[in-house]
This record gives C-alpha cells, structure tokens and sequence, in this order.
C-alpha cells in the first residue's frame, strides 16, 4: 500500500527486489489494481482475481517457445 501522495512505477518496484531476495523470487511482473476483491471476512475471491486478468499476457511472454540452447521447439515453456 502506497501513502496517498507516493508514487512507486513497475521498474522501481523491480529494481528495489534486485540484491535483496534471490533472483527466482523476483516477480515476473508488477500489476497495480484499486483494489483486490475479498469476501466478508478479508479472503481475497481468487475466482474474481483470476476473472479480473484472464486477457493477462506478461510482458515477456514469448510466443513460441524454443530451447535458448538447442532452439529446438517446445510444447510448453519451461
């Protein structure tokens, strides 16, 4: 949560992770929303989160997949 008149953009976010954790918890990607939906006892509605992204692509999101060594074609990320 931001103090109302702070302002925090998805590359500043990122680049603060750099050093401090490792390097595969670093989130893929940043997202900003108003607000994240929750039931009457503060449990976040995963099926509406899900529903409120299902047009999410990362940024990085490649479209075909290949081997980075081989460049062999691949049915699914890795």
């Amino acid at each position: 949560m931001l103090q109302s008149e702070a302002t925090l953009t998805r590359e500043e976010l990122l680049e603060f992770y750099q050093g401090k954790v490792a390097k595969w918890q670093i989130p893929d990607d940043v997202l900003f929303v108003d607000a994240i939906p929750q039931d009457a006892t503060g449990k976040i509605l995963k099926m509406k989160l899900r529903e409120m992204l299902k047009d999410y692509v990362l940024p990085t999101a490649r479209r075909d997949f290949r081997h980075e060594k081989t460049g062999a074609r691949l049915r699914r990320p890795i």
